[in-house]
Parts: C-alpha cells; structure tokens; sequence
C-alpha cells in the first residue's frame, strides 16, 4: 500500500498533518488549505487537502497497479513518474487510510461485488450512515480484517513486498526534484510512511485476531452454533441441492430435539443460514463470502456439485473457514493443499468404479466399454477415474466423449454410441442430461449389454421422465438403506430411512444422507475439541475415527475418507434396489439387459 498516498507535496512550505488538524473547518475545507482550481488543479505551487469524503461506491481503482507504480518510484505529482507540480487528473481524490475505506468491499476481479450499503443488509450490522464502518455491526475486527485481506495490502498481509519502508519509497529519493536539490521532503515523507506503515500492521494484527475469534464469542454468548450453506435450489441442480438441503435440515432437527451440542459444559443450539446459489459456481462463491463476512457463520456446509465446490472451498480456505462437503467430491478439490475442506463421501474418481466391479464379476464377461457425460469437474474426474478402472479389469475403452453441460439433444452421442457397439455404456452425467441421454438411445436402438450412471439412478425425477425405459439400468450409490453401520442419531440406515422419510414426504437418495452423515462427522469433531474454534476443530477433525449409518469415517490429512466405498442400484419394477456388493445386496442384477 503506498501510504504516501495520503499526502500531495508541493513544496517544503507545506503544511504537516498535525498542523492541518488544527486549522478551522469551514464548509468541509480546512481554512489555510489551497482549493483547487478549474478542472481539479491547485492553485499556485500549494499543497492540496480535500475533505474526507467516502469513496464513490462503483469500480474501485486497481490496488496491486497503483502499489507497483508507487514502489516504481512514481512522482508525486503524477503517478506516471513526473516530478512536483505536475498536472493531475481531475477528480483525483487522496488515498489515505480511512474507517469508511476499511469498512468497503472491493470489487472482485471477475465482476465485481454487491455494495455493502445495500437495502438487503441484515438489520443493525450497519453505521448510521448505511456504511459498514470499521466499527459498525457486531463483529468489527472482522469486517476490518476480510476489507485488508480483499484489498490484498502486500507489505501489510501476504508478503509480496517484503522490503522495509525506506527501501520500499528509496526511487522517490532519486526522482523527486526538490531531493536532489538537498531539500528535506524525503525525510518527512519516508518518516511518515514508517509511521503510517507501523500503525497499520498494528491495526492489521489486531483485525485478524479479533475476526478469528467473533464468530466464537459471539457463538458462546448466544449458545448458537451458526452454519452457513449456499446451495442449489433453483436452476439446473435444483434436484439434487433439495435432497442436500434436507439432508442437512433432519441433522439440524436431531441435534436440536436433543438438547444441541455441548461445548465446554454449555449446550449449543444449531443454526443453518441457507442461499440459492442458483446452480452458478460465481454466484455460489459470492453467497459463501457474504456468510462468512456478514452473517459471521462458525463453520461451512458444501454445495451440491464439485465445480462449484471448487469455487465456494476457496472461498472457505481464504478466510480460514472449515467446509464439510459431502457432495463436493472431485479429487482436484482435495489435491490443492487446502487446510479446511473435508469430505465424509467417495472421490469423484471411484464413482464408476463399483459398477465396473459389478461388470467384471458377470458372465460373460463385458470385453468393451463406452464413456460418456458433460464438460464439467466432477464427470470429468469420474470418467478418467472409470477409463483407468475398466483397462485394470482388462476391458477397452473404445469410445469416449464430452458435450456441454446445457445440452438440450444427444441424438449425436447416442449415434456414436450405436456405431461403437460397447458392451457396456456409462454416463458421469448429471439427472437432466442422463434423462436425455437414456431417450436417444431408446429413439435409435441403441441397447448395450449394460448401461450405468455415475449419480442418476436414485433420482425420483430420472425415473418418473423415464418410465419404463429405466427398468434395469444401473447406477452407482454412495448410500444404500440396506447398510448396516451405526452411529450417532440413527441406529442404522433404515432408521435413517424412515425419520427422513416421515419428515420430508419423500424417500431419501444419497444426497440427502451424504448431506446428514457429513454434518455428523462435523458435529463428532466439535464434540471432540470441546470448542468451537477453528483450529481446535479441525485438528479433531484430522484425529476422527469412527462410524456414521452412512459408513466408516477416518479423516486423512488432506480432508478425504479413504474407508468410504459405494453400492450399485439397479431400478427393478420402477424402484431402485441394491445388487452389489453382495454383503448388502437384495436381489441379483439383471444381466446383459434385455429388449425392451
């Protein structure tokens, strides 16, 4: 940050800061201070001091280029290197630290952010005058630390100019005419931004500790445990985010009928702040900053599908916020070295490999497989996982291919299937474009010996679009209510069963109780910790061993469970039913599949 910024030199004449502090005040300009001139220049060679106004709301300048000018020695005057008493911009307005600037979020580089000021804001979180003052709401030392953080102030936060303040402002020693002529303006000048520079990294530190530890205190004063969780409730992922949603809601039910979550000797209610991400990976990442940086939530709840899991783990793993995320499962999530995302479920990767299992144990045995589904993260990764596991089990893969996640017709795809002539067909693909891939095969003839889906087959919506022509496809299955684990709130997975069942009207899929056994584990780790700190969680989080209805739980350190596996489904007269692994099967799968 160039805090020299601040200040607009005209001369060893000019006022101090000090000495303009005290002058009179009349119509918001210092009386004694130059005003400027037609078309915002000062008049005569004085130094300029505007009022200090809030900042415009709109585009905010580019810090990082305005920081590299200053660091490049840029002359006071004019940011561009000309010397003293240069014209300047109309309009240009001074830089220096401000409660107001701290208090206001700046724009993202891919499009910028809502403005706090907006009529939307939660009551009482802002200062009289509609702005997020830096000490404004409930959780000051937090809003002063994510507005330094998103302002990304290298000398003050991450490092990336590390160089001590004199050396940082040394080209000014060079360009500044009045310096080589044995003036003393660098001396003051440097001396202040030490000063400058010292208070700020002392205002920063404090910022960050005191922003850490709001949503705690605030957490132990009220007895609410605060979660938030931007999900699909709208748009093409709708389905699956509403079985998410629910699934976290029954543990939110469960944990509260009981008496909450004990910290400390102090039982916690729990409370889940929910927003519809609208099916969109940007918007998505916008609601989890606006929870983390105004709702002040605890911990984070993932969303439904691994691109924008991605997007909204970052967002997570920038303000130090622990994300549980169930259905968030490419294994690029988890390779990136974050801290605080775990996942309780299967990678992406494995999601093709029980059905591949089930093929490799038929007679006869499937010798050719085709790979199909949309451009996106998670088929993506599931695709490559299945391509690997099909050569391993000695079949060939010949046939694979992409197309775009808002494809309306596969009519092309299922004539390249046809022509292929695999034994067995797989789709990575999502419920809408697996509806439409099933209906192109049944248009053109297309009947493999098998046909498998990576995350549709125990959708309601896939099977009542399909009909009939579902009978006897196959799908993978993270959660199956035949398994037998046990652990806490529900005995076993038919339990499970029947208490979403009678609390939601419908049957529960895999989303729902992925959603309901990673809130668990997340619930297992604070009871460990006895705390409800960050740190402390997350640490229980890596020492977690155990079991949920959902399956067998032991966190690795980069936030995966390598001891959770998958079933496979197959939809028998209109229901799905379990045919593998053949501990928890209920009826043998029908194989190859027959003329319809």
């Amino acid at each position: 940050m160039c805090h020299g910024r601040a200040h607009r030199w005209a001369g060893d004449g000019a006022l101090g800061l000090s000495q303009l502090r005290q002058l009179p005040r009349r119509d918001g300009v210092r009386q004694g201070a130059a005003r400027r001139g037609p078309g915002g220049q000062a008049r005569g060679n004085e130094r300029v001091h505007g009022p200090l106004l809030p900042r415009p709301r709109g585009d905010q300048p580019d810090r990082d280029r305005q920081g590299a000018e200053c660091d490049q020695g840029a002359g006071h005057g004019d940011r561009r290197g000309v010397g003293q008493g240069a014209d300047r911009p109309a309009g240009r307005r001074r830089r220096g630290l401000r409660a107001a600037d701290l208090g206001r979020r700046h724009r993202f580089q891919d499009g910028g952010r809502p403005d706090p000021a907006r009529s939307s804001q939660s009551p009482g979180r802002a200062d009289a005058s509609g702005h997020r003052g830096l000490y404004a709401g409930r959780h000051a030392g937090q809003r002063a630390f994510v507005d330094l953080r998103r302002r990304q102030t290298a000398a003050l936060i991450d490092g990336r100019a590390a160089r001590s303040p004199s050396d940082r402002h040394s080209p000014l020693r060079a360009t500044h005419p009045a310096q080589r002529q044995g003036g003393s303006i660098h001396h003051r000048f440097s001396t202040r931004c030490v000063v400058l520079i010292s208070v700020s990294r002392i205002a920063c530190a404090l910022a960050v500790a005191a922003g850490l530890a709001a949503p705690a205190a605030w957490a132990a004063e009220n007895g609410v445990i605060r979660i938030g969780a931007a999900i699909s409730q709208s748009g093409a992922l709708s389905r699956e985010g509403g079985f998410l949603h629910d699934g976290y809601e029954l543990w939110k039910q469960k944990v509260n009928a009981s008496g909450g979550i004990t910290v400390g000797g102090k039982p916690y209610q729990v409370e889940i702040i929910y927003y519809d991400d609208e099916s969109k990976a940007q918007t998505s990442a916008r609601l989890t900053e606006k929870l983390i940086t105004e709702d002040d939530v605890d911990f984070l709840f993932g969303p439904y599908s691994s691109g924008i899991g991605t997007a909204t783990t970052a967002i997570g793993e920038r303000y130090r916020k622990l994300t549980i995320a169930p259905m968030a499962t490419a294994n690029s999530i988890y390779d990136r070295g974050f801290k605080y995302v775990f996942t309780s479920s299967p990678l992406a990767n494995q999601g093709l490999h029980s059905v591949l299992d089930l093929a490799g144990s038929v007679q006869p045995k499937p010798a050719t497989v085709a790979i199909v589904g949309p451009d996106d993260l998670f088929p993506n990764v599931t695709a490559e996982g299945a391509a690997h596991k099909a050569k391993a089990l000695g079949m060939e893969v010949v046939y694979r291919t992409t197309y775009p996640k808002t494809v309306t017709d596969l009519s092309s795809v299922a004539s390249a299937l046809k022509n292929a002539g695999a034994d067995v067909v797989l789709s990575t693909g999502y419920t809408q474009d697996s509806i439409l891939l099933v209906r192109a095969l049944r248009d053109q003839g297309v009947r493999p010996k098998m046909l498998g889906f990576a995350t549709a087959i125990a959708i309601p919506d896939f099977r009542g679009s399909l009909g009939p022509a579902a009978e006897n496809l196959l799908g993978a299955e993270y959660w199956v209510r035949t398994q037998t684990y046990s652990g806490p709130h529900f005995k076993d997975s038919e339990q499970y069963y029947q208490e979403f069942s009678k609390a939601f009207g419908r049957a529960p899929i895999q989303h729902a109780a992925a959603g309901t056994a990673g809130a668990i584990v997340l619930e297992m780790a604070i009871r460990k910790a006895d705390s409800l700190d960050t740190e402390k969680v997350r640490e229980a989080l890596l020492g977690l061993e155990g079991e949920t209805f959902f399956g067998k739980v032991k966190m690795a350190e980069n936030g995966t469970n390598p001891l959770a596996s998958l079933a496979v489904l197959q939809i028998r007269e209109g229901e799905p039913a379990v045919v593998f692994p053949d501990a928890i099967k209920q009826v043998s799968a029908v194989y190859p599949l027959p003329a319809p």
